[in-house]
């Protein structure tokens, strides 16, 4: 059985297409032409269904890449331009800000993908240990290049510092053997 996100994944490019098809035929018969927006919209809808028969696990990144390019206008995928706009006086004074209808499209999408979305921006175990690698032989470089004096001054801060930065002393401390404080 499907799961929900993957006829929702299906559906959006269902409607961008959609709309897009209008877009081209809309076009074909009217005398105003497509905008540079639709041309790049359009092929980049390509690139993401390609995306999806080729590296389908880039394809839910891909669609929200591609609806957040929508959602400024930056892509259209639509004959006419629909747009929440700021500003003042005449039309000439305001300032599209966002597409709506996308917008209501990424709110949906993000709400039916969202563990998909947390577990792409969470580091897992191993990139968060070599993170704390980096950070301890930071603080070991810096700490390394102290006098005694300033290590013993950072030593009576010890708890102002970050815990990669007390990890750091802690060794450094062990080292050099120094008298400053006794960890237990």
């Amino acid at each position: 059985m499907k799961k929900p996100n993957q006829y929702l994944d299906f559906a959006v490019i269902l409607l961008l297409f959609y709309t897009s098809g209008v877009a081209i035929y809309r076009h074909v018969t009217d005398v105003n032409g497509l905008g540079i927006s639709n041309y790049i919209g359009i092929a980049l809808l390509i690139v993401v269904i390609i995306l999806k028969l080729t590296i389908p696990t880039k394809f839910r990144l891909s669609v929200l890449l591609l609806l957040s390019l929508g959602l400024f206008n930056i892509v259209s995928f639509t004959y006419y331009k629909s747009t929440a706009a700021v500003g003042y006086g005449d039309n000439s004074g305001y300032i599209d800000l966002i597409n709506p209808l996308i917008l209501i499209l990424i709110i949906i999408y993000v709400i039916v993908n969202r563990k998909f979305i947390r577990r792409y921006y969470t580091p897992n175990d191993k990139e968060y240990e070599n993170h704390l690698n980096k950070m301890i032989d930071f603080y070991l470089d810096k700490f390394n290049s102290c006098s005694e004096e300033e290590l013993n001054k950072a030593l009576l801060i010890y708890d102002q510092y970050p815990s990669e930065a007390q990890i750091a002393l802690k060794k450094l401390h062990d080292e050099r053997q120094l008298k400053v404080l006794t960890f237990s």
